[in-house]
């Protein structure tokens, strides 16, 4: 586990990028590419598509090193915008 200084960096790097919806932060947040990334596309493997299980690393961390509020805020918008968690039809794989 990283110490606090080196989590805190982390993090810092996560809140100017993680979060800024021009970035990290798109209508399912986390996606595998920032948008402003020349090569993003939404619909190419691992040039911007959320992979669900990647982006509960991004939750995850910002919840271990005390970030509660934004890890709450960014898991919120993934339930209420990703297609398949909250209903009966079935979860997209990205």
């Amino acid at each position: 586990m990283a110490k606090q200084e080196e989590a805190d960096k982390v993090v810092d790097n996560m809140l100017d990028n993680m979060l800024d919806e021009g970035k990290f932060n798109t209508f399912v947040p986390f996606g595998t590419a920032s948008q402003d990334n020349p090569s993003f596309n939404a619909s190419k493997y691992w040039r911007g598509p959320v992979w669900l299980d990647q982006a509960l690393y991004g939750v995850e961390a910002l919840q271990n090193y005390g970030y509660y509020d934004d890890a709450v805020r960014m898991s919120k918008k993934m339930f209420d915008n990703a297609e398949g968690l909250m209903g009966d039809g079935p979860i997209r794989e990205n």
